[in-house]
């Protein structure tokens, strides 16, 4: 999503967009890492050392074509809030004149609501933490991604893996603020395909279809996912 959303057309029709990722989860460097092993599409994430020059010249093609850039930001899981997301993106406006158009949270479980009392129980929090997203994409005009796990049940179904919005894990109050949301199942057997494949599957979608299934492939060497033609 991040490198995705970079080649995305922005403000005014602008070819590149800014985009803040911030994580809870992975250190800056994997996170980087991945980020690169997506644009290189074909180097081995292990390799892209050995091929910083073809790495970096891919780069730079880009860089020429799009406007915008990523930056990322490393943040203790379970201690941050929105509120701390505003201030990165205060900070980064004064000090350095940028602003994201996309801003993606890794992810949204490892936050706390800015509202202490919402934090005694984890379906409270987690659904409060999703409605603060929300009032964070409207206060900062930005679009957001963020990710959320399912629940035992939905990895116990064997080779016929079917998502739904009450399979989320913790709670199910997560789904009630956002727009739109994608559920990703994979099967053994689809992992186990020479060129692994994932399910996306459009469980909620206010402002469009839902229901459809969107096969994809997963490069876990370049973490490149790829919508396969139909």
């Amino acid at each position: 999503n991040a490198v995705t959303s970079w080649m995305g057309v922005g403000p005014n029709g602008k070819v590149g967009q800014n985009v803040l990722l911030v994580t809870f989860e992975l250190d800056a460097i994997k996170t980087a890492m991945r980020c690169l092993g997506v644009v290189s599409k074909d180097i081995p994430l292990g390799s892209i050392v050995d091929n910083s020059n073809i790495v970096t010249e891919r780069i730079e093609s880009l860089k020429r074509n799009y406007d915008g850039s990523i930056l990322i930001n490393q943040l203790p899981p379970e201690q941050c809030s929105v509120d701390d997301i505003h201030s990165i993106i205060d900070n980064l406006r004064k000090t350095k004149g940028w602003q994201p158009d996309v801003v993606i949270l890794d992810y949204l479980d490892l936050m706390v609501s800015r509202s202490k009392k919402s934090n005694d129980d984890s379906y409270t929090r987690l659904k409060s933490v999703s409605s603060e997203i929300r009032g964070l994409a409207i206060q900062e005009k930005v679009l957001v991604f963020t990710a959320t796990q399912t629940n035992r049940d939905s990895r116990d179904q064997g080779e016929n893996v079917q998502l739904n919005l009450s399979r989320v894990s913790e709670s199910y109050g997560k789904t009630f603020s956002v727009d739109y949301v994608v559920g990703i199942a994979q099967s053994p057997a689809e992992r186990s395909m020479p060129i692994p494949q994932w399910q996306f599957q459009i469980l909620k979608n206010r402002n469009g279809r839902r229901g459809d299934n969107i096969t994809c492939e997963i490069n876990y060497d370049t973490m490149l996912v790829k919508e396969i033609n139909r």
